[in-house]
């Protein structure tokens, strides 16, 4: 469920509060993810960053985690970063569409 509002930036808060508890359950790098997603749509993008480099720590080929770092990327100013992330969002999946 929070990802599905974070994707759709419905009630970022109540994204935010979920991921959370979820990582209290789950320490996993889809819960990571969720997390980086949700403190990304609080702009809370430090924070963001921290918990995407928790998803893509074991390097894990999923397209979305890539995604998902580039846009934290971008909104913290780091275009080199994004743009590394891009390539290999494109070298996984070309046809990718947020």
């Amino acid at each position: 469920m929070a990802m599905i509002y974070a994707d759709h930036n419905w009630r970022p808060e109540r994204a935010l509060e979920l991921a959370k508890a979820e990582l209290e359950i789950r320490k996993d790098i889809y819960t990571y993810d969720a997390l980086a997603w949700a403190l990304y749509r609080n702009r809370r993008y430090d924070e963001a960053k921290t918990a995407i480099a928790e998803a893509m720590k074991l390097g894990t080929p999923e397209p979305m985690f890539y995604y998902h770092a580039e846009q934290i990327a971008l909104a913290l100013g780091d275009d080199p970063r994004a743009a590394k992330y891009g390539r290999k969002l494109k070298d996984l999946n070309p046809e990718f569409r947020p």
